[in-house]
């Protein structure tokens, strides 16, 4: 009884889900129109947000491998591999950042 109470529920908020969606969106006599460049901007924010976040993990590992490695050498350069790694792809993703801003600069768009 408790499954199918739990099964039922969930159904019916995941359906639900989309409808709240899109009465989010705003007013319906005028409703705003999403075009291309927007909303390659919000996913490249969302993409960028998720690679920081992803960057500080990162170096938080590292700085765990180098406070628990007590002389180890093994983890001292599994740490200092860890903090190379997060450097590499934060600068990867600021890069991957700016070159849109670049191309519309140099373009002209």
């Amino acid at each position: 009884m408790n499954k199918k109470l739990i099964a039922i529920s969930a159904s019916v908020i995941l359906l639900a889900l989309p409808v709240m969606g899109f009465a989010a969106l705003g007013d319906p006599v005028n409703p705003v129109l999403f075009d291309l460049p927007s909303i390659v901007a919000a996913v490249v924010r969302i993409l960028i947000t998720l690679a920081l976040v992803a960057a500080a993990i990162s170096f938080l590992v590292a700085a765990f491998y180098f406070v628990t490695a007590n002389g180890d050498p093994a983890l001292v350069q599994k740490g200092r591999q860890a903090i190379i790694y997060a450097a590499v792809g934060l600068v990867i993703a600021l890069i991957a950042y700016s070159i849109p801003s670049i191309i519309v600069t140099l373009g002209g768009f």
